[in-house]
């Protein structure tokens, strides 16, 4: 596909590179020079250097023939701006990243009378296709990592919450003594793949787990919490977090815990961002502060934190206090990181968690991209897998054999079948037929030539 980045800012730059990976072709507009500079000299893209806003310029980065245009600077107004000015240029299909959660995709326009029918506005009118927010989808993820007892990162997908993806450590001794194929679950369950040294892998049947394996299991909606206690002790429920950065995913967050009765405490350098955060926040605690003093830290009550979020604008600042955190005594740490490559970083040194908003925001630009075929799609093990949600067409290679007999390539495995609405873990003896959706697991690499044993021949 031809597609069209506008910004070679940190998160465009690095859409742009897991793009190049897929094999589409590249293009980046940009008004700084240094920053096209920059990005030339590790990616293999075609820069143009103006403003996105600017027909000229769009037309001669080749907006016309674009796939899709995606509108990633800081600006949302710009971004939406662009996005019209695309679509109005020729472009296919447009994607606008926001920061502002006020912008939600559509709006209703209110009435005189309850009864009387509603005006919807929608950006799509605008030209904006799609609205990805990395900020609000990174918080999400936080939040629901937290609620969650056993779990250390929750994903759903598959008409919202059909399916759920959780990551796990591996800290029974008795479930490494059977193989994954003998294990009986409470609710039906695979487990999709394997962090073990460094390394993600698709388990098959008669491989074992060992301790201190990540594995990522898929089951139902609501069945994770049965399942977790098998690989794992329970963590108690978080009563009190403390959040360093009050930027977009801090505040979200804090936002989020508050209104679930956690107490929060935010610590902001900045006076001016504090000020504005705390008249937003209603029971959320915002201190002014130095997040690097390990003097202020514990001042602070970090090591009696039940959970500490590294959420300031720098990924490696980001690393270094939530592993200064844990130190320090909190019961786990969790730092937002952009940078992909930094990810085996944080885990190796002793980061519990480690949210990419830069990920998840890929994973929904994943889908888009590959509409129709793709439905829904989740990222997990550190962007290196996927699960995708596709509908099976008539005369697929996958219609006819049983699921034991279709040889799908390494890596990759059917996690779950829905079927007229009901979610269902596949064994060797079941089949799929034309108008069923599969959720194919795998390797990134891997997946795109599963996904042809469920096209059309």
């Amino acid at each position: 596909m031809q597609i069209l980045i506008v910004s070679a800012g940190v998160v465009a730059s690095r859409i742009a590179a897991l793009l190049l990976k897929e094999g589409h072709d590249v293009t980046i507009i940009d008004e700084s020079e240094a920053a096209l500079d920059a990005v030339s000299l590790h990616l293999d893209v075609k820069t143009v250097r103006g403003s996105g806003m600017n027909p000229k310029v769009l037309l001669e980065a080749g907006v016309e023939n674009a796939d899709v245009v995606v509108a990633a600077t800081r600006n949302d107004e710009l971004n939406i701006i662009t996005c019209f000015m695309a679509k109005e240029l020729g472009a296919k299909r447009t994607v606008a990243r926001i920061q502002n959660p006020e912008h939600p995709g559509h709006f209703v326009l209110p009435t005189k009378s309850p009864t009387a029918a509603r005006r919807v506005i929608r950006y799509k009118r605008l030209g904006v296709d799609l609205m990805v927010n990395p900020e609000l989808l990174a918080s999400n993820h936080i939040v629901n990592t937290l609620t969650n007892v056993f779990f250390t990162s929750v994903q759903s997908m598959a008409e919202g919450d059909l399916v759920q993806i959780g990551e796990i450590e591996v800290g029974r001794a008795e479930i490494t003594k059977k193989r994954i194929s003998e294990i009986e679950y409470p609710r039906p369950a695979i487990i999709a793949a394997i962090v073990r040294s460094g390394k993600t892998f698709v388990p098959d049947g008669n491989e074992s787990l060992r301790l201190g394996d990540r594995i990522y299991v898929l089951t139902e909606r609501n069945g994770l919490d049965s399942i977790g206690k098998m690989f794992s002790l329970p963590r108690k429920p978080i009563q009190n977090v403390i959040i360093a950065g009050g930027g977009t995913v801090g505040f979200f967050v804090a936002s989020q815990l508050e209104q679930l009765g956690i107490h929060v405490k935010i610590i902001e350098q900045d006076k001016e961002r504090c000020t504005e955060i705390s008249k937003r926040l209603d029971r959320t605690l915002v201190i002014q502060g130095e997040v690097t003093s390990v003097e202020y830290l514990r001042d602070e009550g970090v090591h009696s934190a039940d959970a500490f979020i590294a959420a300031v604008d720098r990924d490696e600042l980001n690393i270094l206090i939530s592993v200064l955190a844990k130190n320090l005594g909190t019961a786990r740490s969790i730092a937002v990181v952009n940078r992909p490559e930094y990810i085996p970083l944080a885990e190796g040194i002793g980061v519990d968690i480690v949210v990419s908003p830069l990920i998840l925001a890929n994973s929904a630009f994943d889908r888009f991209i590959h509409q129709p075929q793709v439905l829904s799609a989740a990222a997990f093990a550190r962007g290196e897998a996927e699960a995708i949600e596709i509908p099976i067409e008539d005369r697929a290679p996958a219609i006819g054999p049983s699921l034991g007999k279709l040889e799908l390539p390494k890596n990759t495995r059917i996690g779950a079948i829905i079927r007229e609405g009901k979610v269902l873990i596949p064994k060797p003896e079941d089949f799929v037929f034309a108008g069923d959706r599969v959720i194919l697991v795998g390797l990134r690499t891997a997946l795109p030539l599963a996904e042809k044993f469920f096209q059309s021949k």
